[in-house]
Formats: structure tokens, C-alpha cells, sequence
């Protein structure tokens, strides 16, 4: 793994990825998201997005008539406007709110306490959780995350996200439901850092 972490180290590669993702503090943006997951009858969802470390997340879900359907909050202990079943029911994507603002902001903060093992293969950083679910994370040269995919103790894929070109490009891959999905989130107006929202938005 030339250039990456010459000491072959999993600890400090984990420190360096969490370090140089934290000049993402914030994301928002207009997002497109299409996939064969998604109803036939819309073939995609509007979404205006707010992410905000540590843990905020704002979505404006549209519906076919351009109008906003559903506002859902997350403040870091509450989910808001929507069951959190309802909103993996929606994304087509079995994940937790407080590790979708993670994906958004491409970010890794993978509590050591909740960490079995660390290994390094190839430029990829594995994380194995006491629960058994295996993250694997992808890096560049630059310990940008590439690639995040999750894993079930069975090594059956949760979901897996590739940043194409962050952040107006995500491509998104789930099983949901025994049931496979891939996604595109697209943005051509997103912006990163700029300026804090007040913590009331994300309360409502």
C-alpha cells in the first residue's frame, strides 16, 4: 500500500481518514435520487438536504407535483415528521439517521468502544463492530473515503456507497427487504460549509 500508511497501521489510518473529514462540516443542497428501488411510477425523489455535524440531518422529501411532501428532522436522539422505518421505506436503504449524516458528509466517526478489530488490506480500512457488522472503507492517497460498504456478520451486503465526485455524485447500493437496490444521488446545486443553521431547524 505505497503512499498510504507505511506503517501499516489501522489505528492511526482510522485517526488520519477521521481528521481530514472533518473540513466537512456541513452540506446542503437540492438531490435527485433514482433507482430501480424507487416507485415506477415517479422514477425518482426530490430531496433538499441539510447535513450538519455532528449529527444533524433536514429533508425535504418533494412529491410528483414538485410540492414538499414531508419535512424529516433529526437532531441526534430524535427522528421527526416520520418513523425511521418509513424513511428507510422511502431512501430504499436500511440505515440509521445519525450514519446517513456520516454518508452525506463522507465521514467515518466509529466509536473505538464499539470497534472489535481493525486490519488493513490493500487501501481499504476494515472495521469489524461487536455486533459483528463489517465496515470497510476505501481511501485515496489523500485518506479521502472512496468507498463505504457495510456488511452483516454473514458478510451479506447492507449497503455500500461510492463517491463518484463528491459531493454532487453518490452511487448507492442496498439490500433492503432481501431485496437489491442501486441509486444515484445527484446534486448540481450542493454546497459544503456554508455557515451553521441554528440547531432549532432540526427540531420540527
Amino acid at each position: 500500500m505505497p503512499g498510504l500508511l507505511p506503517e501499516q497501521n489501522p489505528e492511526a489510518l482510522l485517526e488520519k481518514i477521521q481528521l481530514v473529514s472533518e473540513k466537512n462540516q456541513q452540506l446542503a443542497g437540492h438531490f435527485k435520487l433514482r433507482g430501480a428501488g424507487l416507485k415506477k411510477l415517479l422514477g425518482s425523489i426530490d430531496l433538499d438536504i441539510i447535513a450538519q455535524k455532528p449529527h444533524f440531518l433536514y429533508l425535504s422529501i418533494e412529491s410528483f407535483f414538485k410540492q414538499p411532501a414531508r419535512i424529516v428532522t433529526y437532531d441526534g436522539q430524535k427522528l421527526y415528521g416520520l418513523e425511521e422505518d418509513k424513511l428507510e421505506a422511502i431512501l430504499t436503504l436500511p440505515i440509521e439517521p445519525k450514519e446517513l449524516v456520516e454518508i452525506l458528509l463522507r465521514d467515518s466517526q466509529a466509536d473505538p468502544k464499539n470497534i472489535r478489530r481493525l486490519s488493513i488490506q490493500d487501501n481499504t480500512l476494515l472495521i469489524i463492530y461487536r455486533s459483528g457488522n463489517q465496515l470497510s472503507l476505501r481511501v485515496s492517497s489523500a485518506f479521502e473515503i472512496q468507498k463505504r460498504e457495510l456488511r452483516d456478520p454473514s458478510g451479506e451486503l447492507i449497503y455500500s456507497v461510492s463517491y463518484e465526485n463528491f459531493p454532487n455524485l453518490f452511487y448507492l447500493e442496498a439490500n433492503y427487504k432481501n431485496q437489491k437496490h442501486a441509486m444515484t444521488l445527484t446534486s448540481q446545486d450542493v454546497k459544503l460549509n456554508q455557515g451553521v443553521f441554528n440547531d432549532q431547524l432540526f427540531r420540527r
